[in-house]
Parts: structure tokens; sequence; C-alpha cells
């Protein structure tokens, strides 16, 4: 991509400033890492922790609200939309110290909420306001509040 898409499309300038967080946050730069994450936030309205691991291929679409804690693990391939938070169940409880895992090739519809420590399956779509807190078995189909797999998707 071009300096214009980077000057212009907020989506592909919070994965570049997430991917220098990142490398500055491995190299215990954990001060300027974090300065980094702020001005992604403060300048795309997406907030990507500097610790998360995300893979290749991610794509945010419409990404202004998506929101992904310091834990999460996303593979490659994932295509996310807007206002979708990945993160902890509930911070308070000392039970859930975990943060959702999201395998390869997942697309997550705008407004889906993947929070405690769980695994989304592979080729799996997790539907438009969703709130997952549950293992996701690879290529369903997730809806609803609590998500619950409505359909197996055919294998690819």
């Amino acid at each position: 991509m071009s300096i214009y898409s980077f000057l212009t499309f907020a989506p592909y300038r919070a994965i570049i400033l997430y991917r220098i967080s990142h490398f500055l946050w491995n190299k215990n730069l954990l001060h300027l890492a974090t300065l980094v994450a702020r001005f992604c936030r403060n300048s795309t309205g997406i907030e990507i922790h500097p610790a998360a691991i995300i893979g290749e291929r991610f794509l945010i679409n419409h990404g202004v609200g998506i929101v992904i804690g310091p834990g999460v693990s996303i593979g490659d391939g994932v295509t996310i939309l807007q206002d979708v938070t990945i993160g902890l169940k509930a911070p308070w409880d000392s039970n859930d110290v975990g943060f959702p895992t999201i395998e390869n090739n997942v697309y997550i519809c705008a407004g889906a909420k993947l929070l405690g420590d769980i695994r989304i399956g592979e080729g799996s779509i997790i539907g438009a306001n969703s709130v997952v807190t549950s293992n996701v078995e690879p290529n369903s189909l997730v809806v609803g509040i609590p998500g619950k797999v409505t359909k197996k998707l055919l294998d690819k």
C-alpha cells in the first residue's frame, strides 16, 4: 500500500501502528510501545494492546470502536468489523484470567464481544452483536446473546 493509504485509511494505519508498538513491546520498550498504541487509539478509534499477538493477513473493516486486549491471540486471515471487543470477561474475578484465542480465517461481525478464556475455532463466523463466552468449534456460525452455534459450516 502507498503512503496515501497509510494517511487516509484508518484501519490500515492502526495495523501498521500496532505492528510498531508490538515490536517495541517485545524489545521491552514498554512506555514507548504504549505511547504508540495510545496515539493509534486517539487517531483511529481502534485500540489494540501492544502485547496482543496478531497473525498475517489481518483485516479491520470500518474499524471504529474495536478493542483488543493484551492477552489476545489472533491467527492468520482474520477479519474484524466495527465495534468488536476481544478481552477479559470479568477483570475483578480472579477465576477469569484468560483472554480469547482466535484461530485462522475467522470472520467477526459488527458489535460482537468475545470475552474470557475461550477459543474460536478455525473458519468460524461470529454474528453481529453476539456475545461469546464459551469455546466455538471450527467452521461454526455463532449468533445471539449468549452466543450459540446455530450452524456448522462446510469445511473448506
